[in-house]
């Protein structure tokens, strides 16, 4: 086997891809990090991301109310698994 093919997770990288794997949807950071309680969860995306693990999916669009109480629309960025991704065997 080439070495340059082993993926070793960090845990919180660990505890994203088992859940993507056990949730094989497409999902917005912020309900990831309410769903696995990793707070640098867009480090996480973007590392995942570049071993080809996870890959950034279409955005969505939700409405999002600041501080002030005004609700407006905004476009967030989504993410989910690559068939790499779905594959990988976390050890």
């Amino acid at each position: 086997m080439d070495t340059s093919e082993i993926i070793i997770l960090t845990d919180c990288g660990e505890k994203v891809m088992s859940f993507l794997q056990t949730h094989d949807e497409t999902w917005v950071g912020k309900d990831l990090i309410d769903r696995t309680g990793v707070k640098g969860i867009y480090s996480v995306l973007q590392s995942l991301m570049n071993r080809g693990l996870v890959r950034m999916a279409d955005p969505i669009t939700r409405d999002f109310t600041n501080s002030k109480g005004i609700t407006k629309p905004k476009e967030y960025k989504t993410y989910q698994l690559t068939d790499k991704g779905r594959a990988f065997i976390i050890e």
